[in-house]
C-alpha cells in the first residue's frame, strides 16, 4: 500500500497538485492516498466532521504513513457536568506529549472538528510522564500520593480504567490506555515484580515487558496552585461557586 503512495505521489500531475492547490476535490476513497503523499513534504492536521470519521481515516493512514496521531474530542459537551472517560482523556495527553517531543516533521494529526475548535490547557502535555519499570526505585506512598494528583480512583478492587487499588506491598492499577490492569509487587521502595491480570479473577496473566508510562486521568489536575485560584475566584465569580466549592 505505501508503494502505491510512493507511486501516486510520484506522478507529476498529482505532485504539482499537492504542492499547489489550496482546494482538492476526489473522491472519497483517495482521500488517504493524498494525505499520506501529502505528509512526505510537511506536517498535516487533518480535521473531520465526527468521531467516528477521524477513527476510520486514522486507521486507513495507518497503513499509509508511519507517524499517525489521533487527537480525539470530549464524548461530553463542555457545559454538561460529566467528565470525559480517562482513556479518552489519555488519548489526548499521549498525542500532545508525542507532539512535543518528536523530531519527526512528517506527523499526521487526525482530530474531530469538536476536538479542534474545544479549547484547552496550553501547557497541557509539558509536565514529563513518570514512568514505571522493573528494578526502579519509588516509594509506595509517593506513588500512591502521585496516582491521586492525576485522578485516578483509589479503590479496593481494581475493576475499570483509572483505578488503583493498594494491598500492602502491592498496587493494582488500570491505565487509561491499557488493555489489562497491571499489578505491582514491591520490595521496600523497589519495584520487585510487574505482571498484567485478568479483571474477572484477579490473577496474573503475563509479566509486564519495559516501561510503563503514567498518563493523568483528567486534564485539569486539582494542584494546590489551581485550588487557590478556585478559592480566589468564588467572589468574582457567583454563579460558579457550586463548581469553584468542589474544586476548592
Amino acid at each position: 500500500m505505501r508503494a502505491l503512495v510512493a507511486m501516486i505521489g510520484s506522478d507529476p500531475a498529482v505532485e504539482s497538485c499537492l504542492q499547489e492547490s489550496s482546494k482538492i476535490i476526489s473522491p472519497a476513497s483517495t482521500y488517504p492516498f493524498l494525505i499520506a503523499a501529502r505528509a512526505k513534504a510537511k506536517p498535516l492536521l487533518i480535521v473531520t466532521s465526527s468521531s467516528r470519521s477521524a477513527e476510520d481515516l486514522a486507521s486507513d493512514l495507518r497503513e499509509l504513513h508511519s507517524n499517525v496521531l489521533e487527537f480525539p474530542a470530549w464524548e461530553t459537551l463542555p457545559h454538561e457536568r460529566l467528565s470525559p472517560r480517562s482513556d479518552t482523556v489519555a488519548r489526548r495527553l499521549a498525542t500532545l506529549a508525542a507532539l512535543a517531543s518528536s523530531s519527526d516533521e512528517k506527523t499526521i494529526v487526525v482530530a474531530p472538528i469538536r476536538a479542534v475548535i474545544h479549547r484547552f490547557i496550553s501547557d497541557l502535555a509539558s509536565q514529563p510522564l513518570q514512568t514505571l519499570e522493573i528494578g526502579s526505585e519509588v516509594g509506595l506512598t509517593t506513588l500512591v500520593t502521585h496516582l491521586t494528583e492525576l485522578a485516578y480512583s483509589r479503590t479496593d478492587l481494581v475493576e475499570k480504567r483509572g483505578e488503583f487499588a493498594v494491598r500492602g506491598g502491592i498496587v493494582d492499577l488500570f491505565l487509561p490506555l491499557s488493555e489489562h490492569p497491571v499489578r505491582i509487587d514491591f520490595f521496600g521502595d523497589e519495584i520487585e515484580e510487574m505482571s498484567f491480570f485478568d479483571v474477572a479473577s484477579q490473577r496474573t496473566t503475563s509479566p509486564v515487558v519495559g516501561k510503563l508510562s503514567i498518563l493523568p486521568c483528567r486534564e485539569l489536575l486539582l494542584t494546590q496552585t489551581i485550588r487557590e485560584r478556585a478559592e480566589q475566584a468564588k467572589d468574582k465569580y457567583p454563579a460558579a461557586l457550586e463548581i469553584l466549592d468542589r474544586i476548592a
